[in-house]
C-alpha cells in the first residue's frame, strides 16, 4: 500500500463496527426486518472490537485511518452513554 493512503479493508472493518454499534443503539433500522430495536450489548461489543483494533494498531495507522477510528469510537461511546442513561431513567429508581 502506498504511504499516506487509507487501507480500504481497514476502513471497511471500522464501518462494519460502526453499523453494528448504531444498530444496537436503535439509531438505524435492521436491514432484514426494517425495525429499530435497542441492544446495547451489540454496541458494547462493537466498541470493544474497535478499542482492541486501536490498541493493536497503535503507531501503525495512516492519519486518515486514525481519524476515522477515533471518529467512530467517539460517536459510539457518546451515544452509548446517552442511551444507557436514557434506559436507566425510563426504568426509574430501583425499588419502585
Amino acid at each position: 500500500m502506498e504511504q499516506g493512503k487509507a487501507d480500504p479493508f481497514l476502513l471497511a472493518i471500522i464501518q462494519q463496527q460502526e453499523f453494528l454499534g448504531m444498530l444496537g443503539l436503535g439509531k438505524i433500522a435492521d436491514p432484514t426486518s426494517g425495525e429499530t430495536t435497542k441492544d446495547l450489548d451489540k454496541t458494547r461489543y462493537a466498541i470493544g472490537v474497535l478499542q482492541m483494533l486501536e490498541t493493536k494498531t497503535e503507531g501503525h495507522l495512516e492519519e486518515i485511518e486514525q481519524r476515522e477510528l477515533q471518529r467512530v469510537l467517539t460517536a459510539l461511546r457518546l451515544n452509548f452513554v446517552e442511551e444507557a442513561k436514557s434506559d436507566k431513567q425510563e426504568s426509574g429508581p430501583e425499588g419502585e
